[in-house]
């Protein structure tokens, strides 16, 4: 995103709904904001506590997405993950004909999110590039590979959270995309030489 951020061929547009809109989940697109994008579009699909079911916010998904689509008119939408947000982001690509991509498709859950991966997958296949193609092309343009800058990110995002003192290292983990607090741990060492409650440690006075 910020190799496309900072690109003089493309325009980066984001698409913010979700979890990321609430405060029961950190109100993560703050992160976002924090990051600099220049456009971001922040969209409730879902009403805390009122007990939405998840076909109400599909649909609610579906039909904001669609009219920032046809605003916007853009050449290539790009989902990750396997949240109904992404089904729905795909779907609203491809009746408007335009290219879908999708990051992180295909891993094994044995749960409903498995099933919408999958389908993101299979809606998103109209790009006619293959994983590896597009991975090469990244990998030349940054200098990682598509899973390493996905790790850094989240591993900033980990780094932020780490500085509330209210946050368990387990939930962060959970926040940045880990089920197992160990395998996050050992990420994050990876990327800053430290452990997370060591770097909680040293920046918390």
């Amino acid at each position: 995103m910020r190799f496309i951020e900072n690109s003089d061929k493309f325009d980066l547009h984001i698409f913010v709904t979700g979890m990321h809109m609430h405060s029961q989940y950190g109100n993560t697109y703050r992160e976002i904001i924090k990051d600099g994008y220049k456009n971001v579009y922040l969209f409730i699909n879902q009403t805390p506590g009122m007990g939405n079911s998840m076909d109400v916010i599909f649909a609610n998904t579906i039909s904001g997405f669609s009219g920032y689509i046809n605003e916007l008119k853009p050449d290539l939408v790009v989902v990750h993950g396997d949240r109904l947000e992404a089904l729905a982001g795909v779907i609203v690509a491809a009746t408007n004909n335009i290219y879908a991509a999708h990051i992180e498709g295909g891993e094994i859950s044995g749960t409903i999110d498995e099933s919408i991966r999958h389908a993101v997958t299979k809606m998103a296949q109209s790009l006619n590039y293959s994983q590896g193609y597009l991975q090469s092309i990244y990998k030349k343009q940054t200098g990682d590979t598509i899973l390493e800058a996905l790790t850094q990110i989240r591993m900033r995002y980990a780094a932020r959270f780490l500085l509330d003192p209210n946050l368990t290292i387990t939930s962060i983990s959970q926040r940045v995309g880990y089920s197992n607090p160990s395998y996050f741990g050992e990420q994050f060492t990876k990327i800053y030489g430290i452990k997370p409650h060591q770097y909680r440690k040293n920046h918390i006075k």
